[in-house]
């Protein structure tokens, strides 16, 4: 399947608002993502990026923090789930990171009962660093 990755103002036949809307509903849709709204995607430092598929349109996102060089917010609908999306998008985070942001490394902030994201970033070779206790 053929997947583009493409800021919020490149994806064809869309606003950069329609597409913030998407990537909100996306990842307030999710138990392991953290709930964000159309302004804060659009007003935010993190370089936001949505796969799309020109088919499908929008079938997952994922952001890199500027300021720290940390993947986040990495969703993939569920009926494009295990294609190979997500590792694609952290592959193309990882490059963007280090291409343009000149980041050195790059960090993932996993919740703990993400097994999926947690199997996946051993799979791309990330190891745990730390453990973050939350009250």
């Amino acid at each position: 399947m053929l997947i583009l990755f493409l800021r919020l103002y490149q994806v064809p036949g869309k606003s950069k608002h329609e597409v913030a809307r998407e990537i909100a509903m996306m990842l307030n849709s999710s138990e392991f993502t953290n709930n964000k709204t159309v302004q804060e995607i659009i007003s935010s430092t993190d370089h936001y990026f949505v796969a799309w598929n020109p088919e499908h349109g929008i079938v997952g996102c994922g952001a890199i923090s500027s300021r720290t060089g940390e993947i986040k917010s990495i969703f993939v609908k569920k009926e494009f789930r295990r294609l190979g999306i997500a590792t694609q998008l952290i592959k193309f985070l990882e490059k963007y990171a280090r291409d343009e942001l000149r980041f050195s490394k790059t960090y993932l902030n996993i919740k703990p009962d993400n097994e999926a994201m947690i199997n996946l970033a051993k799979k791309l070779g990330y190891k745990p660093k730390y453990i973050r206790f939350v009250r």
